[in-house]
């Protein structure tokens, strides 16, 4: 583990360098002033010798403090050395650190893009089990009523025919609720039509079922994305008017998907009560997973989701994918 004190205490003793040197300058230099002319004075009783012995005391002193900031400037020399040793060990540690983080990470974008692919494969396998299935039983079932309405007798009790009809409509209401369960699981006008098409019928599908009406705006893309991409953008924009639906309690709601040069740009947008993103993110409620869902959704296909939101002034979804991000 890198020391945090490593990089401070450099800075610390380059920084206090200047001074320590300074003062050692000046406590050597008053010292050997002191207690050289004293001892000059006792040694040396000629004015003459004295004067001429001064001279000498001057080079002295020049080569002993020479000598001495050498000796001090090759200790802090050697100390510094020592410290920017450790810093390099340091970050060299680190830099393996950061390249094992972004290896764990590349591995996390792959894992999550398996695992959408692996929950699309099964959202797609059990649609059509119920179609197939389910569906095929239900008309099944409606056909056979219709048979046996039409096998029984005309003077039969009226009752018979009431209840019979109230099982056909019970039918009819199970097969459009699998219909329904169907579309949601995996949306067959994204495969056939498009992400664009797909955004349009989800927009309209959502109007219908909150009776709120969502402005859509889609532009018709020049070339298709990756399928992965597609179904990226699709759950985004499927979860975010679920929530602004549900929770948000706005008055207006708009959809758009325009596409830059760049590549496209998906934006869900309310006027509901909003919220607080950063403290929505941090927790780990099963309410708020919807939101990093999104979020790892897009990372998954090397994309970006970023939400705006302030209390009492609505929400912004904005989930963003780049050609080259790929």
């Amino acid at each position: 583990m890198m020391d945090p004190s490593l990089p401070s205490l450099g800075q610390q003793r380059l920084k206090s360098m200047p001074l320590r040197i300074s003062l050692l300058y000046f406590l050597i230099a008053a010292i050997y002033i002191f207690f050289s002319d004293r001892l000059l004075a006792i040694i040396i009783p000629s004015l003459e010798v004295y004067q001429q012995a001064q001279t000498y005391k001057g080079w002295g002193f020049v080569v002993i403090t020479t000598i001495l900031l050498y000796l001090a400037l090759s200790s802090e020399h050697k100390q510094l050395l020592r410290i920017h040793h450790r810093l390099d060990i340091e970050q060299q540690q680190l830099k393996r650190t950061v390249d094992q983080l972004e290896a764990a990470y590349r591995e996390m974008r792959e894992l999550a893009q398996r695992c959408s692919s692996i929950e699309e494969v099964e959202r797609r396998r059990l649609a059509d089990e119920l179609h197939d299935r389910v569906g095929q039983t239900l008309t099944a079932m409606n056909l056979n009523l219709k048979i046996l309405e039409r096998l029984l007798p005309q003077d039969s009790n009226q009752a018979i025919f009431e209840r019979l009809n109230e099982i056909q409509a019970l039918i009819a209401e199970a097969t459009s609720q699998i219909r329904d369960v169907i579309a949601e699981l995996h949306p067959p006008i994204l495969d056939d039509f498009g992400l664009s098409e797909a955004l349009r019928w989800l927009g309209e599908r959502f109007q219908k079922r909150f009776e709120h009406p969502i402005t859509v705006s889609c532009d018709d893309l020049d070339q298709k994305l990756p399928s992965t991409v597609e179904m990226a953008f699709y759950r985004v924009a499927q979860s975010a008017l679920d929530n602004a639906m549900r929770h948000a309690q706005a008055n207006q709601v708009h959809l758009t998907f325009h596409q830059n040069p760049k590549g496209v740009i998906l934006t869900i947008e309310d006027d509901g009560i909003g919220f607080d993103p950063e403290i929505v993110l941090k927790r780990r409620e099963y309410p708020t997973w919807g939101v990093k869902i999104m979020r790892e959704r897009m990372l998954a296909v090397g994309g970006q989701l970023s939400i705006e939101s302030e209390q009492g002034k609505g929400t912004r979804v904005i989930a963003t994918w780049e050609e080259q991000s790929a």
